[in-house]
């Protein structure tokens, strides 16, 4: 468990990887339906969840290089 002082910290970077399982279900639907839309779709989340980690990482190392 997070500490309590990280506590939101903790909630942000659980919702991001929350986010990067739903991009990731997206991506499977495609092979069910052929749709190119779920494509898309699973795109926008990851990149939400990637702006989340990057914010949480500000957070935990300010300053630190960021690989692409």
């Amino acid at each position: 468990a997070a500490p309590p002082s990280m506590k939101g910290l903790h909630e942000r970077y659980l919702g991001a990887l929350t986010l990067y399982e739903q991009a990731s279900a997206e991506m499977v639907r495609v092979a069910t339906d052929g749709s190119d839309d779920h494509l898309v779709r699973a795109q926008a989340i990851s990149v939400r969840a990637a702006e989340d980690m990057l914010r949480v990482g500000d957070v935990l190392w300010p300053g630190e290089y960021k690989p692409n």
